[in-house]
């Protein structure tokens, strides 16, 4: 175990980020990186998916607007009983979709967000039970 950024000691992980944003995409990769974690960053659902058929991530940090859909990606989980242990953080400014994101047994932060934040929410998946 290694101590973040947050000051937490939490396990390093392997992070998934899908933001079709670049700005935001560097920003949160560059965050999750300097808290300790591996990051893949990519910009659409076709690269999520491959990405997730050549690895799985820990944390998969999704953005619902994403270019081809956020849909596909979280069937893809669905499908592949190897990725029904990736927790699911998904992102979005358009509006308060906390509810939703618990009915497909995800968490939700509403952009815009401090980057600590999204520390603070990859933290709290990962913490035991």
């Amino acid at each position: 175990m290694s101590r973040g950024a947050l000051g937490n000691l939490a396990d390093v992980a392997t992070v998934l980020v899908v933001e079709d944003n670049t700005d935001l995409l560097e920003i949160y990769a560059e965050m999750l990186s300097m808290d300790s974690h591996t990051t893949r960053a990519v910009e659409t659902a076709p690269e999520a998916i491959e990405a997730l058929h050549r690895a799985r991530p820990d944390v998969l940090v999704l953005d619902l607007t994403i270019t081809g859909g956020f849909e596909p990606v979280l069937e893809v989980l669905r499908a592949r009983p190897e990725l029904a242990a990736v927790k699911v953080i998904l992102v979005s400014g358009a509006r308060d979709l906390a509810e939703q994101a618990a009915t497909w047994g995800a968490t939700y932060l509403r952009k815009p967000f401090m980057p600590e934040e999204l520390l603070a929410a990859v933290a709290c998946v990962l913490a035991p039970g």
